[in-house]
């Protein structure tokens, strides 16, 4: 048997490789490399049914081995393949379609579901007002900082700021100042509002509304919008060179660089 489990969610990754793996009779081993993982799977051994978790970093690089790895797993064995970077080819797809479990990033209904859910099993009652304030403050949809730090945002940092919150908040209840304690300032990306504002002005006028009642002023956001533009506008009139010689000569990070990829698609006066 063989599970793919990918997405962009690396807890809810994590959370369904261990339901997969839960079976009594299975005797599992974890493997962050493939040497070792076809001679399990094709042992017999007196500790169970051989069930193999292999965590891979990306499967472009190893596609032929693991189609080979997969196509070779015995029906009486478990190969689990953990992934969060997939390969978009024609053999990859036909085995993530018939084996694979997608584990992407919650969207907003089912994580406050989720979010509701971890504040109960911590006995610490959450009001309807705060469980909004520590949504918009979380910024679990948009994965960067306003802080400046640039770091994505999963279910596993979430989870720390909840129990963070509920032991702040065993003697007094959850507020707005122990969320604004624990949480660091929701960002809405840059470049996501710079991005709305262009192609889609309604949508980037309330990420902007959304960016003031969380503390910033015009200047700021003003600074932040002319400075895109201007990347952007540059990254226009470099289009004839390759994005990683962009990148290195304007000095962007490879989010930044992925931020303005729709920028140009756009006609050069769109930014003028």
């Amino acid at each position: 048997m063989v599970k793919i489990v990918y997405g962009t969610e690396p807890y809810r990754i994590d959370h369904e490789v261990r339901k997969l793996a839960e079976n009594t009779t299975y005797y599992v081993q974890v493997f962050d490399a493939i040497d070792g993982v076809k001679e399990f799977l094709q042992s017999i051994s007196f500790f169970g049914i051989p069930c193999a978790i292999y965590k891979v970093e990306d499967v472009k690089k190893e596609r032929k081995e693991l189609l080979h790895l997969m196509e070779e797993c015995p029906e009486s064995s478990c190969l689990i393949i953990r992934t969060e970077k997939l390969d978009n080819s024609k053999d990859w797809n036909a085995w993530k379609s018939k084996h694979g479990i997608c584990c992407d990033k919650l969207n907003g209904k089912s994580y406050q579901c989720w979010i509701q859910k971890a504040f109960q099993s911590l006995d610490c009652p959450i009001a309807e007002p705060m469980l909004r304030y520590f949504i918009d403050r979380s910024a679990y949809a948009y994965q960067e900082r306003r802080d400046g730090k640039d770091e994505t945002i999963d279910l596993y940092q979430i989870a720390i700021f909840i129990k963070q919150i509920a032991f702040a908040a065993m003697e007094t209840g959850i507020s707005e100042e122990i969320i604004n304690q624990v949480v660091p300032a929701a960002i809405g990306k840059s470049w996501e509002l710079a991005s709305k504002l262009l192609l889609d002005p309604m949508e980037g006028m309330k990420l902007a509304v959304e960016l003031f009642d969380h503390g910033n002023n015009s200047l700021q956001l003003y600074g932040m919008l002319l400075r895109n533009y201007r990347v952007a506008k540059k990254a226009l009139l470099l289009s004839d060179m390759k994005e990683n010689e962009i990148l290195k000569l304007l000095g962007l990070t490879e989010k930044q660089m992925r931020g303005i990829r729709a920028y140009r698609k756009l006609p050069e006066e769109r930014l003028d």
